[in-house]
C-alpha cells in the first residue's frame, strides 16, 4: 500500500468490553465515510466496513458515536 501512497497504518481508537464490537464496526464505517467512502482515493478499501443494508448498521453508528463521539454522518438505509 505504502507504493500506493499510503503511510504506515496507525491506531484510531481501541475500545474494550460488551460494547467495544459494535462500537468499532461503526467506527471503522465512519473512518471509510469521514476519508471520502470507498472508492475515494483517500481509502483503500473495496467495500464497506458495514452493508448499508445490514440492519445492525444504525446500531453500530449509535455505538461508536458513545463510544467515540461522531466523525461522519449515518450512510446506511
Amino acid at each position: 500500500m505504502r507504493a500506493l501512497g499510503f503511510v504506515d497504518p496507525k491506531l484510531d481508537r481501541a475500545i474494550q468490553g460488551v460494547g467495544g464490537y459494535p462500537a468499532i464496526r461503526g467506527r471503522e464505517q465512519q473512518l471509510i465515510d469521514a476519508y471520502g467512502g470507498v472508492g475515494s482515493p483517500g481509502v483503500a478499501n473495496v467495500i464497506r466496513g458495514v452493508s448499508p443494508y445490514n440492519p445492525l448498521g444504525r446500531v453500530y453508528h449509535e455505538a461508536s458515536n458513545a463510544a467515540f463521539g461522531p466523525l461522519a454522518p449515518y450512510t446506511g438505509y
